[in-house]
């Protein structure tokens, strides 16, 4: 579609981020409700929301829609030993407890490989918002500074001199 339409085709992760969200807002709003056909509906569009950003990705060369569904393939059998493997797992709390103990372990691992890329870069930072990595008056807070759902810590006093 975005050969043939203007709008799709003008459309980045940026532009599409208001609907997405808004997407994922009425899946919520009909769940609550109670309104399975609208349930069914916002779905799909929420689903459409996907199947653009994975398609924009594709463009720019980093990811399509299958590499989506086969990482959460893969997800879903990482946290599913008991299904997909050996583990013995006794309960839904117990199946709870593993997930959050699993989810622990790759929490550090990601702040491990940010700490070492940290010392391969030491003069790049991570924003105090968005933790985008950027060169320090680089210019590139911009995307993380205009995003609705966040918004730049208020500045710190500096204490002056007399």
């Amino acid at each position: 579609m975005r050969a043939r339409c203007e709008w799709d085709a003008a459309q980045t992760h940026d532009s599409l981020r208001p609907y997405l969200i808004e997407e994922a807002y009425e899946v919520d709003d009909a769940i609550w409700r109670k309104d399975w056909d609208g349930l069914r509906d916002e779905l799909g569009d929420l689903l459409l929301q996907v199947v653009f950003h994975a398609q924009i990705a594709r463009e720019a060369g980093h990811f399509d829609f299958e590499d989506v569904v086969r990482a959460i393939c893969d997800k879903l059998v990482r946290r599913h030993p008991h299904v997909f493997g050996d583990a013995v797992i006794e309960s839904a709390q117990a199946q709870t407890d593993a997930w959050e103990k699993q989810k622990a372990a790759v929490e550090q691992l990601k702040r491990a490989r940010k700490a070492k890329a940290s010392v391969i870069h030491p003069n790049q930072k991570a924003h105090p918002v968005c933790g985008t990595r950027m060169w320090p008056n680089s210019g590139w807070m911009r995307p993380c500074m205009s995003s609705p759902l966040t918004r730049p810590p208020p500045p710190i006093p500096v204490p002056t001199v007399m």
